[in-house]
């Protein structure tokens, strides 16, 4: 039997509301869930800097994420999001003069 629809605002009322989880965020960046496409560039990306014992390279990073089967795109977004989430100081820009050599 099909209930009244003046009841269904009262029985989704007595629902207790569900809390989500606290965000992880840092510098402006959150961290992906776990299981995501992202996540798993994430997880590249620190695996392969533990490895190192240093920053792994956007290259390297990129190079590993597509031979796992994540689109380059996707990769070269998220290794620039994790660097911010985790601080990575930016390359110091190379003058013109040193360019042109």
């Amino acid at each position: 039997m099909a209930k009244n629809k003046a009841e269904a605002p009262a029985e989704e009322a007595a629902k207790p509301a569900v809390e989500k989880a606290p965000k992880d965020s840092k510098n402006g960046v959150t961290r992906p869930g776990e299981g995501t496409t992202c996540r798993r560039v994430w997880d590249i990306a620190s695996k392969l800097s533990n490895e190192k014992k240093e920053w792994a390279t956007r290259k390297e990073v990129i190079e590993a994420c597509v031979n796992a089967g994540i689109n380059k795109a996707t990769a070269m977004t998220q290794y620039g999001k994790w660097c911010v989430y985790l601080g990575k100081p930016k390359a110091a820009p190379v003058a013109k003069e040193a360019q042109a050599e």
